[in-house]
């Protein structure tokens, strides 16, 4: 597993990744989840979906030639794929942890697709479930990157004229519908 995170860390701080790179991050770890897909160690076959979800992600934003939609799509598909692993889970907080994962990767693939109001509506979702099963570092996280999906939202409408400088309020309130 932690090859697997350094290799995604190359892949998103180091210089100049190939598409090609991509590729071979995802055909290995596809290769890994099939050979371990009889129902054994779920939760990292559910980890490793998460990570390529992220790579996908990562590529879109690094590879000039990659279309922004595809990546988005394939990204939401394995996370997708990791949702079908849940039920394999016993139920309870492992599932439930697991769950929250995923929505809190979700949210990456919906801000990448600059979906923002879908980001933070995993999000929420994501540190409801983490409150519940008692993982108060990872729903801070959750609620940190919420607040950062609101500036950067915020931002572009402010680019795009969309909001005066004294709107802000005003906006924040119609974009979480309060």
């Amino acid at each position: 597993m932690s090859l697997t995170i350094a290799w995604r860390d190359k892949l998103e701080f180091g210089e100049n990744p190939q598409s090609a790179d991509f590729d071979r991050f995802s055909a290995f770890v596809v290769g890994w989840v099939e050979k371990t897909g009889d129902g054994r160690k779920v939760n990292d076959q559910i980890e490793m979906l998460g990570i390529l979800s992220q790579v996908e992600n990562i590529k879109s934003k690094r590879i000039s030639s990659t279309d922004k939609a595809t990546g988005v799509e394939k990204s939401l598909a394995w996370l997708a794929r990791a949702t079908g692993l849940l039920e394999l889970l016993p139920e309870g907080r492992e599932r439930m942890a697991a769950l929250a994962d995923v929505q809190f990767r979700s949210a990456d693939a919906h801000t990448t697709a600059d979906e923002f109001a879908a980001a933070i509506s995993s999000l929420d979702l994501a540190h409801s479930l983490f409150s519940q099963v008692d993982m108060k570092r990872q729903a801070t996280k959750a609620q940190q990157k919420k607040a950062l999906i609101l500036q950067l939202w915020i931002y572009e409408a402010y680019l795009l004229k969309a909001v005066p400088p004294g709107d802000v309020d005003t906006v924040l309130n119609n974009m979480l519908g309060d």
